[in-house]
């Protein structure tokens, strides 16, 4: 919705209270959906740190249902590490997992944490795949909320293979949804790419009416990257 640092304050207050609860369930739950959180903010320190926490958890009381949903974070770190094939493998055991638990939510998430897989390998058309399987999944279990992200990545992938018309075309459905859904973060990350595209096609002008009065709806969360990069457009943008 656009306010990260009350997320924040949101994650130390549930952290605390879980760990004072000494509930297991409590405190795997709790960083779990940390863990989403700072992925959402791209801050991928404090997803490592989160999704270690977890697995400690997991592992000391067994809980098969958190662990078979913390194996896409795991894999996810993989490819930040530079290991996106082994990435890759832990992400299809984490699916396996994810089968044997009867697990379908989240799904159109973990499919982005796929597509970001495969692209570090370069494998853009297996990419493109994946991102057309989590519209699908998203349109048959109604867990719409990562739709303007799937469109924005889709949007990117043809953006590097130069289908500049179905680029703009992937970033406007994100941008549509997102401002549908009144989801302030994917519309500035939309906004972004978006502005970016035009920028490329020197449509300057155009790219900064986009994104200027979005960048300046946000009151807090100046030192996150989607932010940090909306500003260095902005100021590249003139």
């Amino acid at each position: 919705c656009g306010y990260p640092q009350r997320a924040r304050q949101w994650h130390k207050e549930s952290v605390s209270r879980a760990l004072a609860a000494e509930h297991a369930h409590s405190t795997a739950y709790t960083l779990f959906w940390n863990a989403i959180t700072a992925w959402l903010l791209r801050d991928r320190q404090t997803v490592t740190q989160y999704i270690a926490e977890f697995q400690a958890v997991c592992d000391k009381y067994k809980l098969p249902f958190w662990e078979a949903l913390g194996i896409a974070f795991q894999a996810a770190v993989l490819g930040w590490e530079g290991r996106p094939e082994e990435g890759l493998e832990k992400f299809n055991q984490g699916t396996e997992a994810r089968a044997n638990n009867q697990i379908i939510f989240l799904l159109p998430g973990f499919l982005l944490m796929e597509a970001d897989l495969l692209i570090d390998l370069g494998r853009t058309e297996d990419a493109l795949t994946t991102i057309a399987e989590g519209l699908d999944v998203s349109s048959a279990t109604q867990e719409h909320w990562c739709d303007p992200e799937l469109h924005r990545v889709r949007g990117e992938l043809y953006a590097s293979l130069s289908r500049d018309g179905e680029a703009e075309a992937a970033y406007s459905d994100a941008l549509t949804i997102a401002r549908d859904q009144k989801a302030k973060w994917w519309e500035l990350r939309a906004a972004v790419s978006l502005a970016r595209h035009w920028q490329g096609q020197s449509k300057t002008a155009e790219a900064r009416e986009l994104l200027g009065p979005i960048y300046n709806w946000f009151t807090e969360g100046f030192d996150t990257k989607d932010l940090q990069d909306a500003k260095a457009l902005l100021e590249g943008l003139g």
